[in-house]
């Protein structure tokens, strides 16, 4: 998948196009935060929190903003991001289908659901709505194991992933 997604934003020419305005907003933002990080810490990520992202919630661009201090500033690290996502939302589609049906039902579904012109789309576009997917497959994950709620720590888990799809994308 992460080599097929590279392939195509290459020949395309994807990453030599200008971004649209959501693109460079949001990627704008996680710099913003980035940079912050970098060089404040902790008391510069609670203020990028409140001055950088702008009208969306900032856990997307967090998220590729600590993924850039690794990878580095480029555009094209910054939305190889979207691969870590798109691993998430593969890996808690299956186990959620799999734990309802069974293992074969789990595989051709997740195919499905990945072949999705739609999913396939938006996995290689740096928006909101693909981590959203992908934070709400784990958050609906961690609910399935809860046993309806008796099990703390997944129940802990699922509040906290369902704050961060929250914090994803909101309007």
């Amino acid at each position: 998948w992460t080599l097929l997604w590279i392939i195509t934003n290459t020949r395309e020419g994807t990453w030599e196009q200008q971004p649209n305005w959501d693109w460079a907003n949001y990627h704008a933002g996680a710099m913003m935060i980035k940079e912050k990080l970098h060089r404040a810490g902790i008391a510069g990520a609670a203020d990028a929190w409140i001055t950088s992202t702008g009208v969306h919630p900032p856990f997307v661009q967090y998220t590729t903003a600590l993924w850039m201090l690794v990878a580095g500033d480029s555009r094209v690290a910054a939305e190889m991001i979207l691969v870590l996502y798109t691993f998430i939302f593969i890996y808690f589609t299956f186990r959620i289908i799999d734990r309802l049906f069974d293992i074969t039902t789990a595989f051709w579904s997740t195919l499905l659901v990945l072949t999705f012109p739609v999913s396939i789309t938006v996995s290689r576009l740096y928006l909101l709505e693909h981590p959203l997917c992908a934070v709400y497959a784990a958050a609906a994950w961690y609910m399935l194991k809860t046993e309806y709620f008796a099990k703390w720590k997944f129940a802990l888990l699922y509040g906290l992933l369902a704050g961060a799809g929250s914090l994803s994308r909101l309007m």
